[in-house]
């Protein structure tokens, strides 16, 4: 009877509830007899006596509290074991297990143990539960040698809507949750949303109560939105409501519970590993043991980890955690200070000798280095400095520390015991011999270590490259570089490759006082104004190794010449400068990642940032928008997947969902994520020009949060980007994985194997590892990733080309967001901690966001539209050839089976975000996106295009019979812009200057951008351009009645470009932005294009494109271009044509 029903403490006790509980209960019930008889069939069989019976629960009904948290109501879950065999029966026994321990048991049980299988090499080492069976018969609480009294946790999906991994260690005394993506709102599953328990809380308080309501004792607002860290004392707060973590006394223990999680994650491999790489965490323990020495240290008393030093800082925060620990040995003060002073005086009698060197020998620097061969060059670096010889060193390096299998002597090792049978001694010989390699690898390369972006190989190969680490190391001061160097010594740090000090105290980083030991001040530091101890000592260890490399190098290159010349100008050192050594060129792939070690610091310019972001928003947009209005741009994407191997044994209907995935529904994803990104940067930018004007605290810690949200959202989207670029269905790394099973019944049967392609396969190993490598202990930052992908565009046209146009423009999304986040690291004084609390508007927003980022993400989209998407694509091919009635009729054809793909996304779209909660606003948000062929200028366009073609059609017909044809009109403008003639103004080429590079300082505020079209009234100007140029603007703004079929290589498109009045920037990846020096059109500079790839040719399909785009955002058309020379005369004839 529900009335009479019990409901737990944490949950609510209202009629719903009790409801949902007696239905709950009936269904016991009714299991309860399924298990008697199944004991009864044991019992009948003569299996009883043989079999243990467990008794088990998932997380039960869709109770808020409990299911799908890690609370320990929705894991403290039903388990009985029925042992035919045991002594005692009916007792409770009191222990901590975990379902883990499962496994374990029904091994013991059936008397077989585990082991790896040769056919398996990335299985565990061993199991990560244990056998209960030997304590199932005990009563009592076993003591913690001989039985665990801790258990872990985690949780990462429940349906496609309830992704937020979390992750617990729980203790008899005390449970500590781990948030991992902590500034998303709890999301709702589906069944929990549509529960009538939900609904009777939702509405449990009237209107402007709704702060008041409570799941159970916690309050909904706590629920929904939950810290980074939670822990609890169980043994007084077992519904866990009292958040000891924010509590100053507890600190000890939240280091020792988050140092033993993480220690468990890097074990056994968390699941959400892509977002836990890219944040860059390190092992929380305290104290860690030296690289295989156990002797004294020679500096400084080693650090007991049962004993760990006490916390010097006064903050939870992982960033000051992180600046002192882990740690290895312990130094005092008079040792501390010698340690750092060494280090900086050092350094600066380096930099002040180089500076003085290139003063008087810059030019002969330059001659002697280039003129070597590339042989000769890494002869030298070998004979002068201690880097690593192969290329992206860093990679290897953990590749070879990370297990004997990897290391150059294991064939060595393998010939020597080729006569041993005991494979337990070659086991121990070929550890031996790893260890005795991982030390010689350390001791020889500690430059590359520190300084993991530099190798032998790329130095030889490329001349200017060590020519620009010298002049940018030169140019600015050390502390410039700090929080660069900072982002690259993880690497030392993370394997204690560099002995880890620490002391209490911290050094200033900034300022005139740089080098200086001072106490520990929790703003500073968080500003990284000073820096931890140990933190800082690896820096300044970085810092002096780089300028005891560039020493040795131009010492070297000195000593080749007797009495090397003095002058007091060096030509053609400043040539060098003045072409920021011959690295950018607009013909490149890739290039700034690559760089980022070979330039200026890195600055965080939020002008800059807005408007790249704003760029980006827009080319998403404009290829959505093509992908409804342009029936041959999307043939000619679904094109590029359908012949994917993947496909090869599947039915041809059970082909087209994948492609509804890949072509609409990722674009679609991708556009939400850039949406909400345009949204914090222009809050960031509202919060740069407040603080601008009105430069309070108050304000500049408003505008750092900002800063701090961009940052997030970055990492955010750069996690699921990574996660959504599946290499799968590529043509060019079909050979990476291995097919197995046939889709000709099922298409869910077409499996995959993959394995660890590194050094074999290295470009398919920086796509497939970004983020996360699973191989290797430790992922660099992707910006490794990105600079090999750089470096094989540009010297391997074959490898470059294994990439299509969508992976690479994928992948030039992701380095954008990498750059923007890294910027964000390296701005110097601002705070790492959010410490203002969000306005429920912003709170609100940021929740509907992440509803609806995180609905449309499963199958149904594309099973329920894959028809419709099949049937355009096969039967309503874009016609070709003249453009006549018949055209017209299959063109008409064409669109309207697009429009019914279109039509069913949207409603399924629709459908899928109402179910989520998502707010009305904001799904007719996403519609009206996705409306683009129902649009005025759409409509216009198209019903402008037929009058064409008939009238062309007339017009031939009527030539044929010598009769004249008055012309018509085309309508490019619509609405109120046809209420006047605009008159033309002649523009020619407009001049380039070099452009320095902005500052938070220095930079100036935009003027308001539009993010879609609204018309101008700026008088559009005949564009002047050369003779071999017009080509290309003819070809994209035809004739009418013409459709062009002239491809155009890329370097033609960007020097016409560039004679238009373009300058050209490189961006990310395989991007490259257009940037007039003046707005025009729509009230925006710039524009992004990407290089067409594999091949650098633009084709038709791409060419129309891009004239679109410039037809919306620049009011381009064909009548605006006139032959340089000629401007004259075009003026004249565009004057009597108005």
């Amino acid at each position: 009877d529900p009335k009479t029903l019990e409901v737990p403490e944490y949950i609510n006790n209202i009629d719903e509830t009790k409801f949902e509980f007696s239905e709950y209960y009936r269904a016991i019930g009714r299991l309860d007899q399924g298990i008697g008889f199944i004991l009864e069939r044991l019992e009948a069989s003569g299996l009883a006596d043989d079999t243990l019976v467990v008794f088990l629960s998932d997380n039960g009904p869709p109770f808020l509290n409990s299911k799908t948290t890690l609370y320990d109501a929705g894991i403290h879950l039903p388990f009985i074991v029925r042992n035919p065999k045991a002594s005692v029966k009916g007792i409770e026994n009191p222990n901590l297990i975990s379902y883990v321990d499962i496994f374990p048991t029904f091994q013991d049980w059936s008397g077989k143990t585990y082991t790896p299988t040769s056919d398996a090499p990335h299985a565990p080492k061993e199991l990560a539960g244990q056998s209960f069976l030997p304590i199932l018969e005990r009563s009592t609480l076993l003591p913690e040698e001989a039985w665990k009294h801790h258990i872990f946790g985690s949780h990462t999906f429940h349906e496609s809507t309830n992704y937020w991994p979390t992750r617990i260690l729980r203790t008899r005394k005390y449970k500590y949750h781990r948030n991992v993506a902590w500034r998303l709102d709890f999301p709702f599953s589906a069944d929990l949303y549509g529960s009538l328990t939900w609904d009777g809380i939702r509405h449990s308080q009237p209107k402007g109560k709704e702060g008041d309501i409570k799941v159970g004792q916690r309050k909904l607002k706590d629920y929904i939105f939950r810290p980074p860290e939670e822990l609890y004392d169980l043994e007084n707060d077992p519904l866990e409501l009292s958040n000891l973590a924010l509590e100053d006394g507890n600190r000890g223990l939240l280091l020792e519970m988050r140092g033993r999680l993480e220690k468990w994650q890097e074990d056994g491999g968390p699941l959400w590993d892509i977002r836990h790489s890219l944040t860059r965490s390190k092992p929380q323990s305290m104290v860690i043991p030296s690289l295989g020495n156990t002797r004294k240290p020679a500096i400084g008393e080693a650090l007991d980890p049962e004993n760990p030093p006490k916390i010097p800082f006064t903050c939870r925060c992982k960033i000051c955690c992180h600046q002192y620990f882990p740690a290895t040995i312990e130094v005092n003060d008079k040792e501390a200070h010698q340690l750092i002073t060494s280090l900086v005086v050092d350094a600066r009698q380096d930099l002040d000798f180089l500076r003085r060197t290139i003063a008087e020998h810059a030019d002969y620097l330059v001659t002697r280095w280039k003129k070597k061969s590339c042989e000769k060059r890494s002869v030298f670096l070998s004979e002068n400095v201690d880097i690593f010889d192969k290329k992206f060193a860093a990679v290897h390096l953990l590749h070879m520390r990370s297990s004997p299998e990897n290391c150059d002597y294991t064939s060595e090792l393998m010939q020597s015991l080729e006569g041993l049978g005991d494979e337990r001694v070659k086991a121990k010989l070929a550890g031996a011999l790893h260890q005795s390699r991982v030390k010689k690898m350390i001791s020889a390369y500690q430059d590359t270590w520190l300084l993991p972006y530099l190798d032998s190989d790329m130095l030889s190969e490329d001349s200017s490259l060590l020519l620009a680490l010298l002049h940018h190391r030169t140019s600015h001061e050390p502390e410039e570089w700090i929080l660069f160097d900072d982002l690259n010594v993880d690497l030392a740090e993370r394997f204690g490759i560099v002995t880890q000090t620490f002391n209490p105290h911290c050094v200033v980083v900034q300022g005139p006082d740089f080098g200086k030991m001072v106490e520990y001040n929790a703003d500073q530091a968080h500003r990284y104004e000073i820096i931890g101890f140990t933190k800082a000592h690896n820096i300044l260890l970085a810092q002096q190794r780089m300028m005891a490399f560039l020493r040795k190098i131009v010492t070297g290159l000195l000593d080749e010449a007797n009495e090397p010349p003095v002058i007091d100008f060096h030509p053609k050192w400043a040539h060098l400068i003045g072409t920021s050594f011959s690295r950018f060129d607009s013909t490149f792939a890739w290039s700034t990642e690559s760089v980022r070690p070979f330039s200026s610091p890195p600055k965080f310019d939020p002008i800059e940032t807005i408007e790249l972001v704003r760029s980006r928003h827009r080319v998403l947009k404009d290829h959505l928008e093509q992908l409804q209005t342009d029936p041959a741009y999307v043939q000619l994407h679904a094109r590029t997947y359908k012949n994917a191997l993947f496909f090869e044994t599947m039915r041809h209907e059970d082909i087209w969902p994948h492609i509804v995935d890949q072509v609409f529904v990722g674009p679609m994803i991708r556009e939400c994520y850039w949406r909400q990104m345009l949204y914090e940067c222009d809050k960031m930018e509202r919060a740069w020009l407040k603080m601008t004007e009105f430069p309070s605290e108050a304000n500049k810690l408003y505008y750092n949060e900002t800063i701090l949200y961009v940052q997030d959202l970055c990492v955010e989207t750069l996690a699921v980007f990574i996660n959504h670029c599946s290499l799968v269905y590529q043509r060019g790394f079909e050979r990476n994985f291995k097919f197995s099973g046939s889709g000709r019944t099922r298409h869910l049967n077409r499996r995959f194997d993959r394995k660890d392609w590194f050094p074999d396969d290295i470009l398919y190993w920086s796509i497939s590892c970004l983020g996360h490598d699973r191989y290797r202990p430790f992922t660099m930052d992707p910006s490794l990733n990105f600079t090999v992908i750089d470096y094989l565009c540009r010297t391997d046209p074959k490898e470059a080309s294994r990439m299509d146009q969508n992976l690479v423009d994928e992948l030039s999304d992701m380095a954008v967001l990498n750059s923007i986040s890294n910027n964000i690291q390296c701005r110097p004084s601002h705070g790492r901690e959010y410490t203002l609390k969000l306005p429920v508007e912003e709170e609100n927003i940021r929740a509907d966001w992440i509803k609806k980022s995180n609905t449309p993400k499963d199958k149904e989209m594309g099973d329920t539209t894959a028809g419709h998407l099949s049937n355009f694509c096969t039967n309503h091919l874009w016609p070709k050839g003249t453009k006549n009635e018949q055209w017209l009729q299959q063109a008409t054809q064409s669109r309207e089976a697009l429009d019914r793909f279109w039509e069913a996304f949207r409603s399924q779209w629709a459908k899928k975000l109402r179910g989520t909660g998502v707010k009305s606003s904001s799904i007719d948000e996403d519609l009206d996106l996705m409306s683009a062929s129902k649009k005025e200028e759409c409509l216009a366009e198209i019903a402008a295009e037929r009058d064409e073609v008939r009238h062309q059609e007339y017009k031939r017909r009527m030539e044929g019979q010598n009769q004249p044809v008055s012309p018509i009109e085309s309508q490019t403008m619509w609405g109120d812009e046809n209420k006047s003639s605009v008159p033309l103004a002649v523009r020619s080429k407009a001049k380039r200057h070099n452009e320095g590079e902005p500052s938070e300082e220095s930079a100036q505020p935009p003027p308001t951008t539009a993010n879609s079209p609204s018309r101008s009234s700026t008088p559009p100007s005949l564009i002047a351009v050369k003779h071999d140029n017009m080509a290309v603007f003819h070809h994209m703004f035809p004739s009418s009645g013409q459709e062009s079929q002239r491809c155009f290589s890329w370097q033609h498109f960007l020097n016409a470009m560039i004679d238009a009045g373009f300058s050209i920037l490189q961006s990310q990846g395989s991007a490259v932005t257009l940037r007039q020096d003046e707005e025009r059109g729509e009230g925006v500079r710039t524009i992004v294009v990407h290089r067409p790839h594999p091949s650098p040719t633009i084709n038709p399909v791409m060419l129309r494109s891009i004239a679109k785009r410039m037809t919306k955002w620049f009011g381009w058309k064909r009548e605006l271009f006139i032959e340089r020379g000629k401007e004259r005369k075009g003026r004249s004839n565009l004057g009597s044509e108005a």
